[in-house]
């Protein structure tokens, strides 16, 4: 067997994510009653115009909507809402914040090394990249296009494009146009809110999951969706390329387009929670240990407190980053994934982790 390192190489392409969101706790206990008459799958998402939607849509589920979600609604059409925020860690910083130590975050706050991130819960969306490392070696900030996809595609939502394929591609061609970044590889994942329906477009090993609340007390939350992985091989995902024409000329790059992103609409929940990020975190956590820290926080932390979200974000980060050191772990889905390929890897890949959480509500 062939022994593999993390660095992904340098025509390795991109992540996409897809997200879900569930519906408030009067409508999961009404769930639970009916599912054995009706036959509902807990793990099925519910689609427009279903017959619990529209029994429970007028059911004034009594949440306090707050300025930013007022503001949320305005621009999204929508009567759901969510809140969001994002944490990360560069692969290359030593120090890991105390886990009990909460504070604001911002795109700047932190080193995220190649990833970058955006949340902008006014317009009603996030989104996640992370530069292709390999360019380095060619004097190249690989972390650059992720930040220049991130910041122009939150311009572009801001500016009223509430599609996130749209919103993608203009931010791609933005970079070209403008000449923005020299040379550089990135995946992207884009998520927003628009007539009530949550859409998604991704392209790469970037994702997300989305997590359901349990209907019963002592349960943990389910995994009812992971996003596709686009993989052209192992450790090389599609990606977003700006190739410099001398280099073109030297060797076939592969390059992805923004039409080849993976897009998706959902129909979400009052109180799912969906986690999205790079590869840094889904390479070394399972969807259950994700499940598991959801679980644990939102039984320690008040479904109002207004620093959940990066409350969770920084747990899963901070547990992926651990992963990273600790010997004793052997297996992570990263090793999974090496092994089914032929390859040898023993615990966990070290990287950039970024994380967006973001929960949902209903706004009638």
């Amino acid at each position: 067997m062939m022994s593999t390192t993390g660095e992904r190489k340098l025509w390795s392409p991109i992540t996409p994510t897809r997200v879900i969101f569930p519906q408030g706790a009067l409508f999961h206990i009404a769930r639970t009653m009916f599912a054995s008459t009706f036959n509902l799958n807990n793990n099925i998402l519910l689609k427009e115009g279903s017959f619990f939607q529209s029994i429970f849509s007028w059911w004034p589920f009594g949440r306090k909507i707050n300025q930013q979600q007022e503001e949320q609604k305005k621009n999204t059409g929508s009567n759901i809402s969510f809140t969001a925020a994002g944490y990360c860690i560069g692969k290359n910083v030593k120090a890991v914040p105390p886990i009990n130590t909460v504070q604001e975050v911002t795109n700047k706050s932190y080193d995220c090394g190649e990833d970058a991130f955006f949340v902008d819960n006014k317009s009603g969306s996030f989104g996640v990249a992370d530069g292709v490392g390999s360019w380095s070696k060619r004097g190249v900030d690989p972390g650059e296009i992720a930040r220049k996809l991130m910041s122009n595609s939150q311009e572009a939502i801001s500016a009223g494009q509430r599609d996130p394929y749209a919103a993608l591609d203009q931010a791609y061609k933005t970079i070209v146009q403008n000449k923005q970044v020299r040379a550089g590889s990135s995946t992207a994942c884009l998520l927003t809110i628009k007539n009530d329906k949550l859409l998604t477009a991704n392209v790469g090993d970037s994702g997300f999951i989305v997590l359901r609340p349990p209907t019963k007390s002592g349960q943990e939350y389910e995994v009812i969706y992971k996003s596709p992985e686009q993989q052209l091989h192992f450790n090389c995902p599609k990606q977003l390329s700006i190739i410099p024409p001398e280099l073109a000329e030297k060797r076939n790059f592969i390059q992805t387009n923004p039409s080849e992103a993976d897009k998706g609409q959902f129909s979400v929940l009052d109180g799912d929670i969906v986690v999205a990020g790079t590869d840094g975190l889904f390479d070394n956590l399972y969807q259950h240990e994700i499940a598991d820290e959801v679980t644990k926080a939102s039984n320690e932390l008040k479904a109002n407190n207004p620093q959940y979200e990066v409350e969770v974000a920084k747990r899963l980060v901070l547990r992926a980053k651990r992963v990273t050191r600790d010997k004793s772990v052997t297996r992570t889905p990263f090793a999974d994934s090496a092994s089914k390929n032929g390859m040898y890897h023993m615990g966990g890949k070290v990287d950039d982790i970024t994380c967006v959480v973001a929960r949902i509500s209903n706004k009638q």
